[in-house]
């Protein structure tokens, strides 16, 4: 599955169109915490809902 992406300032969003539902990965860049907010949503009914969300932080090597 092919998903199609924008940037809009600090997010890209890509959106994958599957038969059932579209289904949206967001990944927003949070320059307070230098970290990148990732958020997976799907649409059902006319609503959008969310199946994830996870941060991501750069790790550290010591």
């Amino acid at each position: 599955m092919i998903g199609l992406g924008k940037r809009y300032g600090d997010m890209i969003s890509f959106i994958f169109q599957y038969k059932e539902t579209p289904f949206m990965n967001r990944f927003v860049w949070e320059p307070n915490t230098q970290s990148w907010v990732f958020e997976l949503t799907y649409e059902k009914d006319g609503q959008i809902h969310t199946f994830a969300t996870k941060r991501m932080f750069k790790r550290s090597i010591v």
